[in-house]
């Protein structure tokens, strides 16, 4: 019994080693690029919250994360391409500012060091439809003043957690709604490498990596953490496989 077990250990070992090499390989071929000069974040200003229409008109003009990395996927023509379809990964409704997207003028690989974290998010409840937008620090400072001063029941910032930062009061989300988030959360923490997050939420991730694209996912997952000992570690051990 004890042999068998240590066989098994070795194949997983093997295993284990083989899928480290192969994801090294992808992610070498992402840190070539180098994108031009900085991208200079265009900073929302307080004055745009007395315009009639904002932020409505900001939000028809945000990408979703699933459109931006398809733009980049297997079959286009830029100067870098994904070498696997990424965008299935996530749902439409999870948006992404310019603010965050950017680092240099041109996209780079959001496997690259350069990606930003997103680290604040902003829920969206518009026409009974729930979206979440992945901010910059420099979008969220902006929306704190919003909130605050406008106070609308329909948005509020979250971290990626889901724990609240804003503080006034919004509608509260139905059942279905409250679900919806929570899948939003697990694709933040994919987007972010923070495998502690998903493994702390085993069931929830596990469920949804059934529901389609599991390799794509743990591929995707697998890249991010490459280069955070910390999340690398929690991911070979127990999402890897």
């Amino acid at each position: 019994m004890q042999n068998q077990s240590q066989v098994q250990n070795e194949q997983q070992r093997q295993v284990q080693i083989a899928l480290q090499k192969q994801l090294q390989v992808e992610w070498d071929a992402y840190q070539k690029e180098e994108g031009g000069s900085v991208y200079m974040e265009v900073p929302l200003t307080v004055k745009q919250i007395e315009y009639p229409n904002f932020p409505n008109q900001l939000f028809r003009r945000l990408p979703s994360l699933y459109s931006l990395l398809k733009e980049y996927g297997p079959d286009s023509s830029h100067s870098f391409i994904y070498q696997h379809p990424y965008h299935e990964a996530f749902d439409r409704d999870l948006l992404i500012s310019e603010n965050l997207a950017h680092t240099l003028k041109e996209h780079l690989p959001v496997f690259h060091p350069n990606q930003k974290r997103a680290d604040q998010q902003l829920v969206l409840l518009k026409e009974g439809r729930l979206q979440v937008i992945l901010l910059s620090i420099f979008d969220a400072a902006f929306f704190k003043i919003y909130l605050e001063v406008k106070q609308p029941d329909n948005m509020w910032l979250i971290h990626p957690n889901g724990r609240e930062i804003s503080s006034h009061p919004h509608r509260p989300l139905s059942a279905e709604e409250a679900k919806k988030l929570e899948r939003f959360l697990l694709q933040i923490a994919l987007f972010n490498g923070d495998a502690s997050y998903l493994y702390a939420h085993g069931a929830a991730f596990s469920s949804w990596l059934k529901e389609s694209a599991r390799d794509i996912k743990l591929q995707f997952l697998g890249l991010k953490v490459l280069n955070d000992p910390i999340q690398k570690e929690i991911f070979f051990r127990h999402l890897a496989l």
